[in-house]
């Protein structure tokens, strides 16, 4: 939370259980959309756009309403890249966050991204721009995996 901003909880603080997410790599080339994100947990932060995932909601459905509230992006949904775990303590040391992310390859109509309500940015940043951003190490490697798994899936 920003100094002087008001605390606003998200529904998803402390939570009982981890909460299931959705994430796209979403590429043009070999650059991929990155966002920073607007709200707790990691504002300001990063990341790719994705989010959490709705009760009765498929994953794939889940992804596609992501990728278009978040980046304004229609996305065919292709395969998994990995599943990945953001654990987020509070100053206590207890657990004010927990998701498991699944993050997937996706296709995307042409045209940039649109940044949603979600998020502050979003735009296409090339392999050797990524380490400006300071993504998480997890986050890079799914990166790099995914770049590995778009000549197959583009077939």
């Amino acid at each position: 939370m920003s100094d002087g901003e008001p605390y606003r909880p998200t529904g998803r603080e402390y939570p009982q259980r981890p909460i299931v997410g959705v994430g796209g790599l979403i590429f043009k080339d070999r650059s991929a959309i990155l966002v920073r994100r607007a709200k707790d947990p990691g504002r300001g932060n990063w990341s790719l756009p994705g989010g959490a995932v709705r009760t009765g909601e498929n994953l794939a459905r889940a992804l596609a309403r992501e990728m278009d509230e978040e980046v304004g992006l229609q996305v065919e949904v292709g395969p998994l890249v990995e599943v990945v775990e953001f654990i987020f303590p509070d100053n206590d040391g207890r657990v004010a966050y927990h998701y498991v992310v699944l993050d997937y390859l996706c296709r995307a109509e042409d045209g940039p991204p649109r940044p949603g309500s979600d998020v502050s940015e979003a735009l296409y940043v090339p392999p050797e721009n990524w380490p400006e951003y300071k993504l998480p190490a997890i986050t890079l490697r799914v990166l790099n995996k995914g770049i590995d798994m778009l000549s197959a899936w583009r077939v």
